[in-house]
């Protein structure tokens, strides 16, 4: 769960506003860099950090001072907000993953849960279900939010923490005792003032410099040591077959033993055509997709109520179904409630609450919202039918709309008692906004995924370009920028002297941040950054684009004719092993690291295909993007700097 669009916007107007002020007022930092001598200056600066997040949420004379001399011109209300903030609890938290983007933050005996700002925790924290992680808990519109960082030390969940965790969790939401509100969270705050809640020295420096010189810092330890490493000649050799044969000898079968390998049903296509083999073997063809559509829809309709409301509708669903509505809508303690209860307590929240509905309007995609107008403009109620196209195929937005089953076939129905108040809505200027951001956040993910490493300004600029536009930079920044810093986690981009820093979610633990630094400044005193193109935007994102690069597609077409034998996805094998191939291109992956995934995929193969492939792989890493070199690949740097 996270924060909507306009609670977002309102907690960083409120945050920043405090921020200012505190980083000013708060006590002299006590820092003693010495205790890291052993560690890198990344591990250093993030525990810098973690000191100063200390040093001002454990002074609640800041928040007094604040609100007193109200340096930001804050409203009475917003004054309100922020003066709850002198009950903020700073700590280690043992972060418990839940299902449907539940996110429990453990502090001794103690459960909170916990909303993302622009993302959900559990998009911040990808590698395990538990982590440590060092953060504030704030109060916030009546729910919890963390203030703005996590930062998450090299420690460990080991098996006894890992399953104490979960046995804690699972007792306090037998009990109802998860703390889940901002009341409920005030109330905790002001025990542990005087328990052991409060951890006295925030955070143990001691420890976590032990386990920082060990590991690094979120792994940016760097990859020396890798496995091949020691393998290597102390002069340098270029990667080509026979150069790496030694190195993938553990791949190679003698040539007078039987293929381990043979074609796919793919094998020879490409395009379109491949893509529609695929449906048919998947599918069975469009008339078995139609006939599954069709069953689809069937099994997810409910039987039509007399009258239409929404708890009606409510009760006519699963209870699995409320469920999970009601745990989205943050509601509480209704683990053993019936669907009577969890419909009343659903369709209370949606009526009676009118943040609630405009906060449900925010989550929508522009084309989720394009297909809930045109429901709203034809009374409410529209027909569902695979054969009718992509309109009649979209699918239901509950609790705002359901599948239902009428005399005349399956619809999509808008419940009786939102109607009236979805027919109020300005769909053109919340379509408009919403198209406006998802438009912004294409353009940046785009140029995060071609180049690695990218400043606000140019993010500005290019969209500013491919738009044709000249929206004002403060509507730019107000859209986007905090959903920039906090939703491209999932690029692992971080913002470093003004200058955003990104590698992708599954690398940021093995690329080190130092040297990608250092060869991207390397690369902007040779040449300028490659640009985006209409034709990378046109894809549907980045990684489609780099995906469907020739060099890419080649080596496609040589995985589908030489699928392992005991390869039980032989249709997804190709591809599944390209999307790993394009993200090692992109990112410097090394020789044997390629070496690596490629005999971990299962592939055994004769010395002559192995050549061939790799042939393959050698051209696709020196025609891609590269993240080292701004954007242009291997080949085009050598072009620049001849």
């Amino acid at each position: 769960m996270k924060l909507s669009s306009s609670q977002l916007r309102r907690f960083c107007r409120l945050y920043d506003a405090f921020m200012a002020f505190a980083e000013v007022r708060a006590a002299p930092s006590a820092f003693d860099a010495s205790l890291f001598a052993a560690a890198s200056p990344e591990v250093v600066a993030e525990f810098r950090k973690i000191d100063d997040m200390c040093r001002i949420w454990t002074d609640p004379s800041l928040v007094d001072a604040f609100v007193e001399e109200n340096p930001a011109s804050l409203s009475p209300r917003e004054l309100d907000v922020v003066r709850e903030w002198k009950h903020a609890l700073p700590g280690l938290f043992h972060i418990v993953l839940m299902p449907q983007h539940v996110s429990l933050f453990l502090l001794d005996d103690v459960v909170f849960e916990v909303r993302g700002l622009a993302t959900q925790v559990d998009e911040q924290l990808t590698r395990d279900d538990q982590a440590f992680a060092f953060t504030t808990l704030l109060p916030f519109d009546g729910a919890i939010v963390f203030a703005r960082d996590l930062f998450t030390p090299p420690l460990p969940v080991d098996d006894d923490q890992y399953d104490d965790a979960l046995r804690l969790v699972r007792r306090a939401q037998a009990d109802g005792d998860v703390i889940a509100t901002a009341r409920g969270f005030v109330e905790a705050s002001k025990r542990a003032a005087s328990s052991t809640l409060v951890i006295d020295e925030l955070p143990n420096w001691e420890n976590v410099r032990k386990a920082s010189e060990v590991d690094g810092l979120g792994g940016l330890a760097g990859r020396e040591g890798s496995e091949g490493a020691s393998a290597a000649p102390d002069e340098p050799q270029v990667a080509t077959a026979d150069n790496v044969l030694p190195y993938a000898a553990s791949m190679i079968i003698p040539d007078d033993e039987p293929a381990q390998t043979h074609p796919c049903p793919l094998a020879g296509l490409s395009g379109e055509e491949r893509d529609r083999r695929i449906e048919e073997l998947t599918m069975g063809g469009a008339s078995s997709l139609e006939s599954l559509l069709a069953d689809f829809f069937s099994e997810s309709a409910v039987k039509d109520p007399p009258d239409r409301t929404l708890r009606s509708l409510l009760l006519a669903s699963k209870k699995a179904d409320l469920q999970s509505m009601a745990s989205s809508f943050g509601l509480r303690k209704l683990s053993q409630a019936n669907k009577k209860q969890l419909a009343d307590a659903i369709a209370g929240q949606l009526l009676d609450d009118p943040g609630t509905f405009d906060a449900l309007l925010e989550t929508l995609t522009a084309r989720e919202l394009k297909s809930l107008r045109t429901q709203v403009e034809a009374g409410g109620e529209v027909p569902v039918s695979p054969e009718l196209g992509e309109g009649a195929l979209a699918l239901p937005i509950a609790p705002l709309s359901f599948f239902v089953k009428t005399a005349e076939g399956v619809k999509r129905v808008v419940p009786t008692d939102l109607l009236e108040a979805l027919s109020q809505v300005d769909w053109d200027d919340l379509i408009v906004e919403v198209m406006l951001f998802e438009e912004m956040r294409k353009v940046v993910e785009a140029l995060v995924q071609l180049r690695g490493v990218e400043t606000f300004e140019v993010l500005y600029g290019t969209y500013c370009a491919w738009k044709g536009t000249a929206i004002p930079f403060d509507v730019f920044a107000d859209e986007l920028h905090y959903q920039a810093e906090d939703d491209l986690s999932e690029f692992r981009c971080f913002c470093s002297g003004g200058t955003w820093y990104g590698v992708a979610r599954d690398l940021y633990e093995e690329v080190t941040e130092e040297g990608m630094v250092e060869l991207y400044r390397f690369a902007r005193e040779h040449f300028e950054p490659r640009p985006l193109t209409a034709e990378m935007l046109n894809e549907a994102n980045m990684f489609e684009w780099l995906f469907q690069r020739p060099a890419s597609q080649a080596v496609l077409a040589f995985l589908d004719a030489h699928v392992p034998d005991d390869e039980d996805r032989e249709l997804a094998f190709a591809d599944d092993v390209v999307s790993e191939l394009v993200v090692m291109a992109i990112s410097c992956y090394s020789p044997q690291d390629v070496i690596d995934m490629l005999e971990a995929t299962g592939l055994r193969l004769h010395e002559r295909d192995f050549k061939e492939l790799w042939d393959l792989v050698v051209n696709m890493v020196n025609t891609l993007p590269n993240w080292s070199l701004a954007g242009w690949s291997n080949e085009d740097a050598v072009a620049r700097l001849a």
